[in-house]
């Protein structure tokens, strides 16, 4: 996982000064983060905060320079800490309700990708939807992981927004 990290941590900073039409940057930075069963392990499972920070950087310049909006992700998000609200402090099982939720985030980042006529930008949604699908297939029905996903989507909105989104 360490050469992923700097991997990424390279492309990230090579990506932050392309232009949009530089391809072969952004085929570098999606081939590192298409290692989403990696990554999501890493996160998710084992709870190793520099892969967080440093996949939240790289997803939200990726999704940033291909020209996702805040407020497509922000719809997404809001949706996901909806969720969060009704898990609160627990260290409790998921509720199958909350996992039912929590699986229907799929099907709502389908749909904004869907509504896309951008072929680059329905590839970066598609792209966080494949990630955010093994991130929630790793959850199950466990609130300390559940909550390191929220970690990574906040931080992905935060890294986006520092890049300057719209």
């Amino acid at each position: 996982m360490d050469k992923t990290i700097e991997g990424l941590q390279k492309a990230t900073k090579e990506l932050a000064k392309a232009s949009w039409r530089d391809r072969e940057k952004f085929d570098s930075m999606r081939k590192l983060l298409e290692n989403t069963d990696g990554l999501s392990t890493s996160i998710i499972e084992k709870g190793d905060s520099k892969v967080l920070v440093v996949a939240a950087e790289a997803m939200g310049l990726y999704l940033m320079k291909r020209g996702i909006t805040s407020s497509q992700l922000r719809n997404i998000f809001g949706y996901a800490k909806r969720i969060d609200e009704e898990v609160k402090n627990t260290s409790e099982p998921l509720s199958s309700d909350v996992v039912h939720k929590l699986l229907l985030l799929s099907p709502k980042l389908a749909y904004v990708a869907g509504r896309e006529t951008n072929r680059d930008k329905k590839g970066a949604l598609e792209l966080l939807r494949e990630f955010f699908d093994k991130c929630v297939e790793k959850i199950g029905t466990d609130a300390t992981k559940f909550k390191r996903f929220i970690d990574l989507f906040e931080s992905i909105l935060s890294y986006h927004k520092f890049y300057g989104a719209k």
